[in-house]
């Protein structure tokens, strides 16, 4: 009886040890998908911040934004910026109607080319971002989803991560895939930055 007490002793012991185990080993690997989730997130957002800035410059030159990724990185290895510096001038004309004397301020611009500078340069110098890469989403083989729309003057764009790793973020989920820009609103901001 004494043998027996001890060998179920035993038994439950070890049965807790492997089951403390494996509960603690089931918290870890969850703490360390969440880890794994927030780095890809932070990678996504940072690398769709450097997409966005490209897209402004393209739609400073040409009135709309890049709609594929081809062109982009073309534009971002071949084109230049115009670095300006603008005065605004204001001096008072003065007029004669029927006698009466009217002043008025009249406005004048003075616009001055400072530089030109290569895009790459401009946006990316000292920024470890590889052009040829844009289209990917970090650390996956999947491109951004890019689209764009023009309605008249209005440029939209939406740049999307199509394959977002995080389980609430995939379809059906309770958030939205990480995203910069909307094609219904006149925005370019990542809906993960306060409105």
């Amino acid at each position: 009886m004494k043998i027996a007490k001890i060998i179920v002793t035993s038994v439950f012991g070890i049965a807790s040890v492997i089951l403390a185990y494996m509960l603690f080993d089931s918290i870890m690997s969850e703490v360390e998908l969440t880890k794994s989730i927030e780095k890809q997130e932070n990678a996504i957002k940072a690398k769709l911040i450097q997409i966005r800035k490209a897209q402004v410059a393209y739609n400073t030159l040409y009135g709309q934004y890049c709609d594929d990724w081809t062109s982009l990185t073309n534009f971002i290895k071949d084109s230049n910026l115009v670095v300006i510096d603008k005065k605004e001038e204001i001096h008072q004309i003065s007029y004669e109607v029927n006698g009466t004397t009217i002043t008025m301020d009249s406005t004048s611009f003075i616009i001055d080319t400072i530089n030109i500078v290569k895009v790459q340069d401009s946006l990316y110098n000292n920024v470890d971002f590889e052009i040829e890469k844009i289209a990917l989403v970090p650390n996956t083989s999947e491109n951004f989803e890019l689209k764009t729309r023009l309605e008249g003057v209005v440029a939209y764009i939406e740049i999307k991560d199509a394959a977002p790793i995080n389980p609430e973020r995939q379809k059906h989920g309770k958030l939205d895939p990480l995203k910069s820009g909307s094609l219904e609103k006149s925005t370019i901001k990542g809906n993960w930055e306060k409105k």
